[in-house]
């Protein structure tokens, strides 16, 4: 009785790995067997489980539509003239520029080629653009292969340690010695 169950699982291994789907993945790995094998005590060693790719990669689809449809916003509409996305609470009740003064125009500069523009506008958003871009191949990458994880991950370590730099960039962008990196 025990064969003809075993047998059926090689086969069905088989053909998965033989004829892959282009939807699907398929993932080689221990599985918890379900209730009629284990009344049989049948240990089945690696089984093929099969993983759909198209829900592995909405996520980051979605995230990189959302990105270019900010992009392409940020290219259509000039955030260059004053108030077009409205002002800074920050600078308005300060006079100084926060951290993420000329962002919108560090992306706009971005969209339009103009590397240099986007660094003298703010260069913070600039490390934050290539970062962010980087990481997302990486996680499109990731759930290609069938990982199901997020796209970013930060120990609470590199997150005060972000945090840091982005206080001292404020404190810095406002000072005499720093004034070459306001907007």
């Amino acid at each position: 009785r025990r064969l003809p169950a075993l047998a059926d699982d090689v086969r069905l291994r088989s053909h998965l790995l033989r004829e892959p789907s282009r939807r699907t993945l398929a993932v080689v790995g221990r599985q918890e067997s379900d209730a009629a094998r284990q009344s049989r005590e049948l240990d089945r060693g690696p089984v093929v489980t099969t993983i759909e790719r198209a829900p592995l990669i909405r996520d980051p689809a979605l995230i990189g539509a959302a990105g270019l449809g900010a992009a392409a916003l940020l290219h259509f509409h000039d955030p260059h003239s004053s108030g077009s996305y409205g002002y800074c609470p920050f600078l308005a009740l300060t006079g100084k520029p926060c951290p993420g003064c000329g962002g919108l125009r560090a992306v706009n500069d971005l969209t339009r080629g103009d590397f240099v523009g986007a660094i003298s506008s703010n260069i913070l958003a600039v490390a934050l653009v290539a970062t962010l871009g980087v990481a997302w191949v990486l996680w499109v990458v990731r759930r290609a292969r069938g990982r199901r994880d997020r796209m970013i991950v930060l120990s609470a370590r590199t997150g005060y340690a972000v945090l840091g730099l982005t206080v001292v960039f404020a404190i810095v962008r406002n000072t005499p010695w720093g004034s070459w990196l306001a907007p």
